[in-house]
């Protein structure tokens, strides 16, 4: 029907065909806010263990795509070099924290609400208390971060680095240009913020490398070794069953890799009942390939990590 069309209905068929399109309109959103209402209450219906184990089938699809990888298991730190719990009990540390925990939380309250969400932080803060204790008892000159994000890991790193004293180096991988305003994750939050500013106000730019780029690229194609690799960047399994050999390739002799958002044994570990089963599910199928590895859960830190909780995913990955 044309415009002509139209003006040429009488007023009252007019009215009758404005009246059935919002009655129309209305049955559309009406069914769009049912459905909606369905899915939420589908997802409340369905059992945490089903939710899990229907994430678990899909990673383990998923991975078993990808052809087998060789993996050598021997620059790794052997994993009897390792104490946890002295390194997360150590008196010095613990009381060496409370002077940094000041400065570290102002640098950060730089970022924007809608950057320090538990959507796009990355760790909490029980984890990067952790993450600044063991890169302080371990004492790595070399750092690659793999998922850089709002730049909260970094700073604990850059933090535990200077402590050391040892003019550290970080190189931090993401496969988005973090300090890019247009393709930050946080973007659009209506306010300026760059991970690089917040490390340089911090003292700790010049030790701080930025790479904007996948982490399975970055990892083929590098030519540096590092001492310390963090991996928080992708968590699906056929990802992390690829980068795993990788990382360790660009290992120094008795290197350490820290694993983030690792369940052990693919159970839960907070109230929420969610799981991220790609790590585990990685690490299981190259330790089932013959890898000499093995991973050691931090488990329950000595301080909260969210909520009331003080449970962690991050896990070491060290040699058998």
């Amino acid at each position: 029907m044309g415009t002509n069309d139209i003006s040429a209905l009488q007023p009252a068929a007019l009215s009758k065909v404005h009246r059935f399109y919002k009655i129309l309109m209305d049955n559309v959103n009406t069914m769009k806010s049912l459905e909606k209402t369905a899915k939420r209450a589908l997802k409340g219906i369905i059992p945490a263990g089903l939710k899990r184990d229907r994430k678990i089938r899909l990673a383990r699809r998923l991975l078993g795509q990808i052809s087998q990888q060789t993996c050598r298991s021997k620059p790794l730190l052997p994993s009897s070099a390792i104490d946890l719990h002295a390194i997360l009990h150590n008196r010095d540390r613990i009381s060496e924290w409370s002077g940094i925990e000041a400065k570290l939380s102002e640098l950060m309250a730089m970022a924007p609400s809608a950057a320090q969400s538990d959507g796009n932080r990355g760790v909490n803060p029980g984890d990067q208390r952790a993450i600044y204790h063991l890169i302080r008892a371990l004492n790595p000159k070399t750092v690659l971060e793999v998922g850089t994000n709002v730049g909260f890991s970094t700073l604990h790193i850059a933090a535990a680095l200077e402590a050391n004293g040892s003019n550290g180096r970080i190189t931090t991988v993401d496969i988005t240009d973090v300090n890019d305003p247009n393709d930050q994750p946080w973007k659009g939050c209506g306010q300026a913020y760059a991970p690089r500013d917040m490390l340089a106000a911090g003292g700790y730019g010049e030790m701080i490398s930025f790479v904007a780029q996948s982490s399975l690229e970055y990892l083929s194609d590098c030519k540096n070794k590092f001492d310390f690799i963090f991996l928080d960047g992708s968590h699906d399994a056929d990802i992390v069953y690829q980068e795993v050999p990788k990382a360790i390739a660009a290992l120094n002799e008795d290197g350490v890799i820290l694993l983030h958002d690792f369940y052990a044994g693919l159970t839960f570990l907070w109230d929420n009942k969610k799981i991220i089963p790609g790590p585990c599910i990685a690490i299981e199928r190259l330790c089932n390939e013959g890898a000499a590895l093995e991973v050691i859960p931090f488990g329950a830190l000595p301080w909260p990590t969210k909520g009331d909780s003080h449970m962690t995913s991050l896990a070491l990955l060290v040699r058998k």
